[in-house]
């Protein structure tokens, strides 16, 4: 030690924990746990070559590394031992959605040990404990919401649940507070929506008037599970001469067109028509549900809304880009004898969906949309395929960026109901922190060690994985499915007929009462 630079050994000290947190994660896949350990030895080691050098010198050491010090995250969050307990009303599912609030003890599942770290720490840290309570579906957690409001029993802080369940009931009747204002409501300035671990478009799109009554990010990582995207078989593309797409995506030349070339030329036909049938001998250029209609829009940068200087949704439906677009959507997805559209051959509870994802996963398909969820279904773990994942295709080279939306049936988000008074410092506290360190700590488990180094095999699907994920948008016109708006795509599909301008025209004066009311709702609360 004594034999380097101040300076740099000063930099080595400074950085110490970063570069072991890189070698032992990203090289070696060791646990966070052990890598607290490690960190801890290695900033003692190098704080007792500080002291020899000093001793050398003939001064003293000022820098001293206790054993118990704790890693600094570089949280702004003021150490407050607040003796509290704040419970998270969430939905009782398996895997994620019981791993990402309060699990009870660590079992080798990375997101679940995470979590449970998080809490630990934050217990630990600022002496709140993070619980959690369960209902069994997203309208009861919308009726225990409700509920709440009437009786103010203090049973629940904080209400997680999907986007589209939390807009279409509480937000509209004034039963959660506006996260925009939440701070000066509560006298604090704990909650940093700007910050990182708050998913930024979701803070950008989901407002109304300035009004955001729910967030997402690192707090949770049911938001990354339900984001869209199209899988491929590198078998199939390899057969049939594709080019590297992931080089294409690279290029920004991964677009519908090109996405529906490849699907045709990689269609096979054995019989007389198309089977879609889990255990077919054709191949098909994509297997797809009825929801691929709208993701495909939103993919393409088409949401039904944008919002107006006052942050007011403006709907543009009837726009002429919006409209050549749909054309070229819905007549690739009618397309029969290319893509194998799961509703078409069955309702949607029928067992298609899930005869979808055994076409692709015995190798009879050369594309699947499917959410980032996909992956950790059984068929999907036990493939023998070689399949790699893209984002959604722009509509065209016009289109400058990739767009991914996520399913508003299932991408979760977070909200304070009203009927927390004198908890609310601490529920505001305990919520930023839930993301900050759900940033530090779980999301890098579940995206770094689960799905980019387990469910994917190549070097190049991470990198499509970022892509996916960053570029995240939101469209209220679906989240809050003014009008039915939700639905008209998918009416459109059903229908096997563009008669999207005249649908428009039905649609649009129920969806613009919609809009209205939900606007003045939220000023009326201001």
């Amino acid at each position: 030690m004594c034999g380097l630079p101040d300076t740099f050994a000063q930099y080595l000290y400074s950085q110490g924990w970063l570069i072991v947190d890189f070698v032992l994660r990203r090289v070696l896949k060791v646990k966070r746990f052990f890598i607290l350990f490690f960190a801890v030895v290695f900033t003692a080691v190098i704080a007792a070559g500080f002291s020899a050098c000093d001793a050398d010198k003939g001064g003293t050491s000022s820098t001293a590394v206790s054993s118990d010090d704790t890693v600094d995250y570089g949280c702004v969050l003021p150490e407050i031992k607040w003796g509290e307990t704040v419970t998270v009303l969430a939905l009782e599912n398996d895997g994620y959605h019981l791993a990402q609030w309060a699990p009870e003890e660590t079992n080798d599942e990375p997101v679940n040990d995470a979590t449970y770290e998080r809490n630990a720490l934050i217990k630990d840290r600022y002496d709140i404990t993070i619980a959690a309570i369960y209902r069994d579906s997203y309208d009861s957690i919308i009726e225990a919401i409700d509920n709440e409001a009437n009786v103010f029993s203090g049973a629940f802080d904080v209400a997680s649940a999907a986007i589209h369940y939390l807009a279409t009931s509480p937000a509209s009747q004034g039963l959660l507070y506006d996260l925009n204002s939440v701070n000066s409501l509560a006298g604090v300035d704990y909650l940093d929506l700007s910050g990182q671990w708050w998913d930024q478009a979701a803070v950008r799109d989901l407002s109304i008037a300035h009004a955001l009554f729910y967030a997402t990010g690192d707090v949770c990582v049911t938001d990354n599970t339900a984001t869209w995207a199209i899988y491929y078989n590198k078998d199939i593309a390899n057969d049939n001469g594709i080019e590297n797409l992931y080089q294409t995506v690279r290029d920004g030349d991964w677009t519908l067109d090109k996405m529906y070339t490849y699907a045709k030329g990689a269609t096979v036909l054995v019989g007389t028509q198309m089977d879609f049938t889990a255990d077919t001998d054709d191949t098909w250029g994509i297997v797809a549900e009825s929801y691929d209609t709208l993701a495909t829009m939103l993919g393409c940068a088409q949401p039904m809304s944008v919002k107006d200087e006052n942050d007011i949704p403006q709907f543009r439906i009837k726009e002429e880009r919006n409209l050549e677009v749909f054309d070229r959507v819905l007549s690739m997805l009618l397309d029969g004898s290319h893509v194998g559209m799961a509703d078409f051959f069955g309702s949607w509870n029928s067992g298609v969906y899930v005869t979808k994802t055994e076409i692709f996963t015995n190798g009879h398909a050369l594309f699947y949309y499917g959410a980032l969820s996909a992956v950790d279904s059984e068929l999907m773990r036990n493939a023998e395929i070689h399949y790699g994942i893209l984002p959604m295709p722009k509509a065209d080279e016009l289109q400058t960026e990739y767009s991914s939306s996520g399913t508003v049936y299932h991408l979760t988000a977070v909200s304070i109901p009203i009927s927390v008074e004198k908890k609310l410092p601490c529920t505001v506290f305990a919520l930023e922190a839930m993301a900050f360190y759900g940033r530090e700590l779980v999301t890098d488990e579940y995206y770094e060690v689960t799905l980019k180094n387990k469910r994917f095999t190549d070097d190049d699907s991470p990198e499509m994985l970022d892509i996916i994920v960053s570029n995240r948008t939101y469209d209220l016109s679906t989240v809050y499915n003014w009008g039915d708006a939700l639905y008209m795509y998918t009416t459109q599909l059903g229908n096997k007929n563009n008669t999207l301008v005249s649908a428009a025209d039905t649609y649009l004066p129920k969806m613009e009462v919609d809009r209205d009311a939900a606007v003045e709702a939220i000023k009326a609360f201001e």
